[in-house]
């Protein structure tokens, strides 16, 4: 069995040290990375608002996203000098599970010397959009509240389609976006020569965990030597949406998780 996994480089290495302990094949193939994206007048504008010294909160609460988006965000304002500020009332944070809230509060605590509000879903299949959707506390959010949500560009639309479907205020601040790496394209190369230029002994799986990293295994495989079709290939998908993406855009197995836990993974291997 020969497994692709996409993710980060610094996010990889638990799942391809569970998937090798299990006798896999693993490849390491990142098809993303993060970089900063410079802030809009309006995302500087917004940060400010959050930060400005008032008896009440200027939005109901802040959704962080994941740990990416903590990292970017803090260090824009620290760049816009906002680490001075501090509001007498600070909303809550929504965060999308427990590893990006602990984080949130740590480099919160860091930054402003004070320890933020947080909320997000308690168990690790529910944190994803449909779990941050129903918190008790996003649930009473009501026409007219103004939320922030801290994203990489693109990311969340789920999520923020709802948001707005039920007349929120969503002010979004881009952080990050995610690009291919270029290392991927050599390693990419390597890959098509071990494996992909005779027919493979075993399945091929591969992980996508989101829309941005299929596109970019799409080109990959369109501008290999010899173009590549993903059909030939066995795909974990993480959510339902990314898994009909691809089943609308190839013929190849497809296999929905909810979580990206290496047992998760593991088990869908196995069928």
């Amino acid at each position: 069995m020969i497994v692709i996994n996409t993710r980060p480089a610094e996010r990889a290495a638990k799942l391809t040290q569970f998937l090798r302990g299990h006798g896999a094949t693993v490849v390491e193939l990142p098809l993303l990375a993060l970089a900063a994206t410079p802030l809009t007048f309006t995302e500087q504008q917004a940060l400010v608002e959050l930060l400005v010294p008032q008896s009440l909160p200027a939005y109901q609460a802040v959704v962080v996203v994941s740990e990416a988006a903590v990292d970017f965000t803090l260090q824009a304002m620290q760049a816009l000098s906002l680490q001075q500020a501090m509001p007498n009332a600070l909303p809550p944070f929504v965060c999308v599970g427990q590893k990006t809230a602990d984080y949130l509060t740590q480099r919160w605590q860091a930054q402003f010397g004070v320890t933020p509000s947080t909320c997000y879903p308690p168990l690790p299949e529910q944190q994803n959009n449909i779990g941050m959707l129903q918190l008790s506390l996003v649930q009473g959010f009501k026409s007219g509240d103004r939320v922030q949500v801290w994203r990489g560009v693109g990311g969340r639309e789920v999520l923020i389609d709802a948001l707005r479907a039920r007349g929120i205020t969503v002010t979004l601040i881009n952080s990050y976006q995610r690009q291919l790496p270029a290392t991927t394209i050599v390693q990419f190369s390597q890959f098509y020569a071990k494996f992909l230029l005779k027919t493979p002994p075993t399945p091929i799986w591969v992980l996508i965990s989101s829309l941005a990293a299929w596109q970019n295994w799409f080109k990959l495989l369109q501008e290999a030597v010899t173009p590549v079709s993903p059909n030939g290939f066995n795909y974990v998908a993480l959510q339902t949406r990314i898994g009909e993406h691809i089943r609308a855009h190839s013929d190849a197995c497809v296999h929905v998780v909810d979580d990206l836990q290496p047992t998760t993974i593991w088990q869908v291997l196995q069928v």
